[in-house]
């Protein structure tokens, strides 16, 4: 039955099985991973749906084809493995179909399934396969624009006739002098700066009312490789993980007294990896940042004892590097793609 299934999920995108279920394909897009750095064609990604029992006469036709049975034999055939694989289940087993997935029952009852994604059912990425590539490292801008004037001389210019500089001068000041002691006697002598407006750039207009707001002020936030480099304590590893020397973790003297802030602020804890979205050395700036963490429906801790001035504030904590992984990579997806990991 594996085989058969399997045969025909290559040119339908449904094969139902009589009684049991009915295994639906999905078109799935190519897909690059954030964290990992891989490449995944396109696919076709197998699902199960227990509703779709309806004999369709498709699993038995291929059966009666290719196995040289009547249509009453094929039929007979898969009630044989239906009634196998019921029987599997209610013994709580896992039934494995070759190149299609795992069906087993969870707490309720209810037939689930996992993929086999060893298997691209899509016959239009016929011989692509995943592949992994390393992360382009880029210069920012600043680096750019020192290696660009790093070797430049500034060379002053010459004047091929000798005494022209000086003459020019001389003519300037000829001209300037007199503009400016009019500019400076008319008003003087004059009711001209009873109505003059020396806040405008314009000292003869009027007063506007301005009709912009001021913007919010900027939260002074450090990402991964700035909280490394401004405390000078931590290591920066390949894959975007800053881990804490314990030698040089020391709690700092700052106490917070407020009942509500104490609730966001933790301690480092051993062996804990926080998924961490800024880092903050005004710690006002971290409530405010961890507030809005909270509206969002993270955690939003603010780790105040053991990095010094520095306050990391984190969505959320976990004690699985693999699962925090994970984490930080919808994060990375969905609301802050600088976000990166603290692991203690």
């Amino acid at each position: 039955m594996d085989k058969h299934i399997s045969a025909l999920l290559y040119d339908y995108d449904c094969v139902i099985v009589p009684e049991l279920g009915g295994f639906v394909c999905n078109y799935s897009p190519a897909k690059v991973h954030p964290v990992q750095h891989t490449f995944s064609p396109p696919s076709k990604q197998v699902t199960f749906n227990g509703n779709l029992k309806n004999n369709d006469g498709l699993l038995a036709n291929h059966i009666a084809r290719t196995e040289k049975r009547t249509f009453a034999e094929a039929s007979l055939y898969i009630k044989q493995f239906v009634r196998n694989t019921d029987s599997e289940l209610n013994k709580g087993r896992k039934v494995v179909i070759e190149e299609v997935g795992t069906l087993f029952l969870d707490v309720e009852r209810n037939i689930q399934f996992e993929p086999d994604s060893s298997v691209n059912y899509l016959t239009d990425s016929f011989g692509l396969g995943s592949f992994r590539s390393q992360a382009i490292q880029r210069e920012g801008v600043s680096q750019r624009i020192e290696k660009e004037f790093k070797d430049r001389v500034i060379r002053p210019v010459k004047d091929p006739v000798p005494g022209r500089v000086r003459v020019r001068r001389i003519v300037a000041a000829a001209v300037l002098v007199p503009l400016i002691f009019v500019s400076i006697w008319i008003p003087l002598k004059t009711d001209l700066l009873k109505n003059v407006n020396f806040s405008a750039l314009n000292p003869f207009a009027g007063k506007e009312t301005p009709l912009y707001k001021p913007a919010a002020e900027t939260l002074p936030l450090l990402t991964a490789e700035a909280f490394a480099k401004k405390a000078g304590i931590l290591q920066l590893s390949p894959d975007r993980i800053i881990v804490v020397r314990e030698s040089t973790a020391r709690p700092d003297a700052t106490e917070v007294k407020n009942s509500t802030v104490q609730s966001q602020v933790q301690s480092l804890s051993k062996g804990t990896f926080y998924i961490v979205g800024g880092c903050f050395e005004v710690f006002d700036n971290a409530l405010r940042f961890a507030s809005s963490m909270k509206q969002k429906g993270y955690s939003g801790i603010i780790l105040e004892k053991g990095l010094g001035r520095l306050s990391p504030v984190c969505y959320s904590s976990f004690n699985s590097r693999e699962e925090a992984l994970k984490e930080l990579e919808k994060i990375q997806a969905g609301t802050d793609p600088n976000a990166w990991l603290l692991a203690y």
